[in-house]
């Protein structure tokens, strides 16, 4: 009976981990393929220009002005065009209703209506709209509400 009960829990304990293991699964790229840092990070921060707390949306990456920037996922653009406070951006639907933004781009390599893969450039880092220096915000979505790149991507 002892041999059941701790063949049994065995296997329970071997199913939560295998379970939190996949559940913890990255299931997209980095968009940025050379040297980068990622500085701001998802949820409640300091702005360094306004100095106010809020909420960021997403996750800014640091990278040269003019760097490749790469989908996350293969799919379709969606959106493309000039905002005050993202500057140059791109809106890209991938499946599972997920969607993912890129801001400050400082060039465009794509047109709405293009599908696009994780090997092609979409953009450039740039330093476009209210920015403290060349980088890339990224801001993913799930059937559109606002999720955590960190939580989707190895950074």
């Amino acid at each position: 009976m002892k041999k059941i009960i701790i063949l049994a829990a065995f296997v329970f304990y071997s199913t939560l981990i295998f379970a939190r293991d996949n559940s913890e699964k990255k299931i997209f790229t980095c968009p940025i393929h050379s040297m980068y840092k990622t500085s701001m990070l998802y949820g409640t921060q300091v702005h360094p220009l306004t100095d106010k707390e809020f909420f960021h949306n997403g996750t800014d990456i640091v990278a040269k002005l003019g760097t490749k920037v790469f989908p996350i996922a293969d799919g379709t653009v969606i959106q493309k065009g000039f905002k005050q406070s993202d500057g140059n951006y791109i809106i890209i639907q991938h499946t599972d209703g997920y969607k993912s933004l890129y801001s400050h781009l400082s060039r465009f390599s794509c047109e709405i209506g293009d599908h696009v893969n994780i090997q092609q450039a979409i953009g450039k880092v740039g330093a476009t709209g209210i920015v403290t220096g060349p980088f890339l915000h990224l801001s993913v979505y799930k059937n559109d509400e606002l999720v955590n790149p960190e939580s989707l991507i190895d950074f």
